[in-house]
């Protein structure tokens, strides 16, 4: 009788040992899936950037994007005369998209490399350098661009426009 009472209680280790195996594969297979779905959001995001800027070691000629020039002078602008909150970036982003008439996707691209772009660019001649690239990408409707996007965000977050806007299209007047 104990011996039947020793094989019962190694079989239901054994049983435990097989359930608990069982779970902890399923745990690891629906995180092998969460990773394998990252990785192709994060390509799929890749790929749509790759279209806007180019690898280099000049954040102002990575720019090949005319929109993405646009939308980075006028983030580059507005971060200038305002110190701006995430909640402006997500606005920025929302006025980006209606302007441009795109997907959230990728205006939520442009701005996001607006960002780095803007963490950039601090001199004083940075400025008006990315205005004369982005004047040679975008060509003469830029000055408008410009205006309507940072005019759009600046009536949607309640900041005010100041010199930075003015550098700006004085550097596209020249």
């Amino acid at each position: 009788m104990d011996g039947l009472l020793v094989v019962l209680v190694v079989l239901a280790v054994a049983v435990g040992f097989v359930l608990i195996l069982r779970r902890k594969i399923r745990a690891l297979r629906d995180t092998v899936g969460f990773i394998k779905d990252t990785g192709a959001e994060m390509l799929a995001t890749g790929t749509r950037m790759s279209g806007l800027i180019q690898p280099g070691d000049d954040p102002v000629d990575s720019i090949i994007d005319p929109r993405m020039a646009t939308v980075g002078l006028a983030c580059l602008v507005l971060d200038r005369d305002n110190d701006l909150s995430r909640r402006d970036w997500a606005t920025m982003r929302d006025e980006v998209a209606a302007h441009f008439r795109t997907g959230e996707a990728q205006a939520g691209d442009m701005v996001m490399l607006s960002q780095w772009l803007v963490g950039k660019l601090r001199d004083e001649g940075d400025l008006p350098r990315l205005a004369y690239h982005a004047a040679d990408l975008a060509g003469p409707g830029l000055a408008d661009d410009l205006e309507a996007i940072v005019g759009r965000a600046v009536r949607a977050t309640g900041h005010s426009t100041g010199p930075a806007l003015e550098e700006a299209l004085s550097a596209l007047n020249r």
